[in-house]
């Protein structure tokens, strides 16, 4: 049985740089999380130079996008990939027709699409370009996670390689402190970690272990380990350093 219910997407748009009737238009493909607007971007430079439009659209489920108040399962089975590629259709042709309709030109004026994407959105923006080839004239995939792994042991396994021997013996310590303290005192380490509303303690583990993962894989193993072996060496609470930037 489907479901014809709608809901409110929001956008933003910049038509600082528009060339009307014929600029192209740039759509940045919105991931899992809110969006904030467009700012200052290498797309942006790219828009001034070619006299695009840039518009991005927000994913469903997050920010002001929500189609329901309360995220229960049964409401997050509309929160998928493959949803989210047919909102960026209607939400084309919805904007098609509202840029010919402020700009005075033919209803039939069609402009060219390019949609940009990176991480996950750059899998959505791919995935867009290949499921409707007529509405893009092509899709910047950057950094694009195409290909869905179930137990992606290997990330994990990267991010030892990356934080190198001390520093993953003290961030694999910190799990193990982690564990214990959930089966003697889960109230206490939820309380440190600022995550007391997380009531699932495999939920918890997750954002504990991806703090260290993100940090890392963005950059800044330097930052994150340095503190991390310093503080073990020093005999300092090591679980204590770890939130702060956990």
């Amino acid at each position: 049985m489907q479901d014809h219910s709608t809901f409110k997407q929001r956008y933003f748009e910049y038509l600082g740089y528009y060339k009307p009737p014929q600029g192209p238009i740039f759509l940045l493909v919105g991931g899992e999380s809110e969006q904030i607007g467009i700012g200052k971007s290498y797309y942006t430079e790219l828009a001034e130079k070619y006299g695009a439009a840039v518009v991005s659209i927000e994913h469903r489920y997050y920010g002001k996008s929500t189609p329901y108040k309360e995220l229960t399962t049964e409401n997050l089975k509309y929160l998928s990939s493959k949803q989210a590629i047919f909102d960026l259709a209607v939400f084309r042709q919805y904007y098609q027709e509202l840029l010919n309709a402020k700009y005075n030109v033919s209803e039939e004026t069609e402009n060219k699409w390019f949609v940009i994407g990176g991480s996950y959105s750059g899998g959505l923006a791919a995935y867009f370009r290949l499921k409707f080839p007529h509405l893009s004239c092509g899709a910047y995939a950057s950094s694009a996670a195409l290909i869905a792994i179930y137990n992606f042991t290997e990330y994990d396994q990267q991010i030892g390689v990356t934080a190198g021997p001390e520093c993953k013996a003290v961030l694999q310590e910190i799990t193990q402190l982690v564990d214990e303290q959930l089966n003697s005192d889960r109230k206490s380490i939820k309380e440190l970690f600022g995550a007391s509303k997380i009531d699932n303690d495999d939920d918890f583990r997750f954002l504990v272990a991806d703090a260290a993962a993100l940090s890392l894989q963005y950059g800044f193993r330097d930052f994150v380990c340095d503190l991390l072996v310093d503080a073990k060496k020093n005999g300092s609470n090591i679980l204590f350093f770890y939130d702060m930037f956990g």
